[in-house]
C-alpha cells in the first residue's frame, strides 16, 4: 500500500503505540474511503440455518461492492464496558433486549430449522452503536429485525467528515479490523434494508446473517 508523502513522514517518526496505531487506522481508512476502484470484499464462510446445526452444512458468499464508509451513530452517554444477553429463542420465534443500548433483537417464526437456538447479542464498550451477534455465521430462512431506539444518539445533530452525507443506515461488517469503534468511522460490507418510524424515533433494519453491526448516520 502505498501512503502519501505526510503520512510515510509521521509513519517515520518516534511514536507511543497507541497513538502510533490509531494514526495508522486512520491513514488506512482515508486510503481506501478515497478510492472510487472496484474492491471485493473478504469471503464470508457461513453457516448456513436452512440446514441441521449437526450437518455442519456452509457456503460461501462473495460481496464485490466499492468502498462502503461510513461514520456510525454515537450514543450521547458511552457505555462504559460491554453488555451482553444470550436467550434460548425456539423456531417458534422470540425477542432479545439490551436495555442498556436501548436495543432489540427480534426473531421471527421460521427464521431457522430445528428445535431452538441460544442467541448473543453483546453492545460495544464506548459511544458507537455497534453489536456483535452469535452464533456467529449464521444465514437465515427470514431476516431478523434489529430495533435501535434514537431518544438517547447523537442522530440530527452529528457532525460528519467532509464528503459524507446523513443517512441512518444498518450496516454490516465482517471485520472489526475495517472498522474504529472508537471514532464510529470505518468500512463495512453491507448497507441492509432499513426503516425509520415511530416519528423518527426508532430506527429498524433487517439482519440476514450475523455476526457485526452498526448503525450508520453518515456515509460518503
Amino acid at each position: 500500500m502505498s501512503f502519501p508523502a505526510n503520512v510515510r513522514t509521521a509513519l517515520a517518526r518516534p511514536r507511543k503505540p497507541v497513538a502510533w496505531l490509531a494514526m495508522l487506522f486512520a491513514a488506512v481508512f482515508a486510503i481506501a474511503c478515497g478510492d472510487t476502484t472496484t474492491t471485493t470484499a473478504p469471503s464470508l464462510r457461513t453457516t448456513s440455518a436452512d440446514a441441521s446445526r449437526d450437518e455442519g452444512s456452509s457456503r460461501s458468499t462473495t460481496v464485490n461492492t466499492n468502498a462502503l464508509c461510513v461514520q456510525a451513530l454515537q450514543r450521547l452517554v458511552r457505555l462504559p464496558n460491554a453488555v451482553t444477553y444470550s436467550k434460548l429463542i425456539s423456531s417458534n420465534g422470540g425477542t432479545i433486549s439490551v436495555p442498556e443500548a436501548d436495543f432489540e433483537l427480534e426473531v421471527p417464526s421460521g427464521a431457522f430449522t430445528g428445535s431452538a437456538i441460544t442467541f448473543t447479542v453483546t453492545a460495544y464498550a464506548g459511544s458507537t452503536i455497534a453489536y456483535d451477534f452469535q452464533p456467529h455465521g449464521l444465514v437465515f430462512r427470514k431476516p431478523l429485525r434489529a430495533t435501535q431506539h434514537l431518544d438517547h444518539t447523537n442522530w440530527g445533530s452529528q457532525k460528519l467528515p467532509n464528503g459524507y452525507f446523513p443517512s441512518l443506515t444498518g450496516a454490516y461488517f465482517s471485520d472489526t479490523a475495517k472498522f474504529n469503534l472508537q471514532t464510529g468511522w470505518g468500512i463495512v460490507d453491507e448497507f441492509e434494508s432499513t426503516n425509520l418510524s415511530d416519528g423518527g424515533k426508532t430506527v429498524t433494519w433487517a439482519i440476514p446473517h450475523f455476526s457485526g453491526y452498526i448503525v450508520a448516520s453518515g456515509r460518503q
